[in-house]
């Protein structure tokens, strides 16, 4: 198992950092911006990375499944969001568009056929990051600790839980301080996290590690 974090394609995105070869031209005069067409030709080459990582593997005996997933959108121009929100439904509410910030796409591929495993998986499904390692462990029939079975109880019902607000299932975004009818389960999630990161003493163990 590796968990790999990686600040390619952070920020910022001036020209002067380091220019790459432009392969996309970004057209639209509203949006255009120096940073922004780098940043683009910067996601290019992480592109074909990923293609050639997965290419590397899908040819690899053992079993392999590769995770990827990024925490916020990329700090770019104003004008370059401000001509994307002029393409957004104009409904939205204050929350909304902020949590539209850190919304990015996430990918879960095996060089083995998943549904032949049995997995149940679902295109297009939301979901925050603390679920991840419970979801994966869930969808290849792993063991699961006392910590993964509640993570994956309360994605059935609050599947995305962010810093600024979680969401249900139905989609319908809430700040922390409304009393919901999820309240009590994000107040035992809190406690939960507190007795393994922070009650060293008092700590369950056998709640959050695999038993023999």
């Amino acid at each position: 198992f590796m968990f790999n974090v990686t600040i390619q394609n952070h920020g910022g995105y001036l020209p002067a950092a380091g220019i790459v070869e432009k392969e996309i031209k970004l057209t639209d005069e509203d949006a255009y911006d120096v940073e922004t067409e780098q940043y683009l030709n910067l996601m290019k080459i992480s592109d074909d990375a990923l293609k050639g990582l997965i290419g590397y593997f899908s040819k690899a005996k053992d079993p392999v499944v590769i995770v990827m997933f990024g925490d916020h959108q990329p700090k770019l121009s104003d004008g370059f969001y401000s001509a994307l929100e002029g393409r957004m439904p104009q409904e939205e509410t204050a929350l909304q568009k902020e949590e539209r910030k850190y919304r990015t796409p996430f990918m879960i591929w095996s060089n083995f056929d998943l549904k032949k495993s049995g997995a149940k998986q679902k295109d297009g499904a939301d979901m925050s990051v603390n679920y991840f390692s419970a979801y994966v462990k869930e969808l290849l029939g792993l063991r699961m600790s006392g910590f993964d079975k509640f993570l994956m109880g309360a994605y059935k019902n609050i599947p995305v839980i962010s810093d600024i607000c979680y969401v249900e299932k139905d989609g319908k975004a809430h700040l922390y301080g409304e009393k919901t009818r999820y309240t009590d389960v994000l107040n035992d999630y809190r406690m939960i996290e507190y007795n393994c990161i922070k009650d060293t003493e008092n700590r369950v163990d056998r709640f959050f590690e695999l038993r023999k």
